[in-house]
């Protein structure tokens, strides 16, 4: 319910209990993007059934910790071996603190990092997780 006041020379019209409402709104809001976890807030790269897929979180605040899943589907490794590389730019900007299963190397190439994991079984899919800070 609207209500005009008078306030110098001008007429304000206002409704208090609708703009306390909206306020608890925005702050539900601003709460639930500090906190993330939405639907927005996950990003899958590569289609349904791809040899690679990559599953990671739209939005990281600096410095807070995030995770990438890569899931390699049967037929993206050779033998019993998979490499998987990561752009040196993306390394960059970020802070790996640990990555499982552990890679049983590391080499490194002018652009990019490629990190070589050995397979237990090599036909099954398998799933790697990447944390780190952004």
């Amino acid at each position: 319910m609207s209500n005009w006041q008078q306030v110098g020379d001008l007429q304000i019209e206002q409704d208090l209990q609708y703009q306390q409402r909206m306020w608890t709104v925005e702050r539900i809001g601003w709460l639930l993007l500090l906190l993330g976890g939405g639907p927005l807030s996950m990003a899958t790269a590569g289609d349904q059934g791809a040899p690679l897929q990559a599953q990671y979180g739209r939005f990281v605040r600096h410095g807070g910790q995030a995770q990438l899943e890569i899931r390699l589907q049967p037929g993206a490794a050779q033998g019993t071996e998979a490499r998987v590389w990561i752009d040196r730019a993306y390394l960059d900007g970020i802070r790996i603190e640990h990555i499982t299963p552990e890679p049983e190397s590391i080499e490194a190439a002018s652009d990019r990092m490629i990190y070589v994991f050995k397979l237990s079984q090599p036909g099954q899919p398998t799933s790697l997780n990447v944390q780190y800070h952004a």
